[in-house]
């Protein structure tokens, strides 16, 4: 299942890999693909809505892969 969590109020931290960190600010939202490692820190005064969903089309699953792979992400299907 894919996660994606939009930042509601506040600073998230996201880390994909130990190298690969980034900040979430009031607005912006992250998705995560399945059975990727990821680690969350709130960071300031953190309000944020978590989901998880899955995708049965397999067009839009094919997209998804591809562009996580041209991101340096795998995305087992």
């Amino acid at each position: 299942m894919r996660r994606v969590t939009p930042v509601i109020k506040g600073v998230e931290q996201v880390w994909i890999t130990e190298s690969s960190n980034f900040l979430l600010h009031e607005g912006d939202f992250y998705m995560i693909p399945p059975e990727i490692k990821h680690t969350v820190q709130a960071v300031n005064n953190l309000t944020y809505f978590s989901f998880h969903f899955d995708i049965d089309e397999s067009d839009i699953k094919f997209q998804l892969l591809v562009a996580n792979l041209k991101d340096g992400l795998k995305d087992p299907l």
